[in-house]
């Protein structure tokens, strides 16, 4: 999420998007988010570091245990399941696209562009399963509505994504669980 987030911008400032030029905060957060991928690469692939690291910060001295888990995996594990994610949040990206194309007539080429900034956002901005789609929705409508789209219809593709790859399987989970806890009554 962040590095598509920060290659977004940067490609958003290089890109020739912002026709008089980017802010100053693109850049800026485009370099901050580049550097903490960079450092979050680094101790999630030598978790000796991320461990030292926990070691020194008393505040983190509870994640200890936490910290040393990824200490059991090799390197080839560790980026299998970084493909995964990777894997996933293309395919969140590519249902986000798809449904802005459809409903809200924003060109794919845009999509493609601003898509991953909305992740981006959302990542740095802590919520609720419930709140997620305000923020998803707020985000989207801030950037996209500028570039041309209309904002019921972002709003509206914002709470498809939503509903099927958060509401849906939630309530899917939930109602499993109910099952299952009355067959487990005696």
């Amino acid at each position: 999420i962040v590095v598509g987030g920060a290659a977004s911008v940067a490609f958003w400032k290089f890109g020739g998007a912002w026709s008089a030029g980017a802010p100053w905060w693109a850049l800026a957060g485009s370099s901050l988010t580049a550097a903490v991928s960079a450092g979050a690469a680094v101790l999630y692939y030598s978790p000796h570091l991320l461990k030292e690291l926990i070691a020194r910060a008393p505040f983190l001295r509870r994640l200890d245990r936490a910290a040393a888990v990824l200490e059991g995996y090799s390197t080839a594990e560790l980026s299998v399941v970084l493909c995964m994610s990777a894997a996933r949040y293309l395919v969140f990206t590519a249902q986000y696209v798809l449904l802005l194309a459809a409903v809200a007539d924003v060109p794919w080429s845009k999509g493609l562009l601003v898509v991953p900034v909305i992740y981006l956002v959302m990542t740095l901005v802590p919520t609720m399963m419930l709140t997620d789609l305000g923020v998803r929705g707020s985000v989207a409508v801030a950037l996209l509505v500028p570039a041309g789209g209309s904002p019921v219809m972002v709003l509206l593709a914002a709470f498809l994504l939503w509903t099927f790859n958060l509401a849906l399987p939630a309530l899917a989970g939930g109602f499993i669980l109910l099952v299952a806890r009355i067959r487990a009554r005696p």
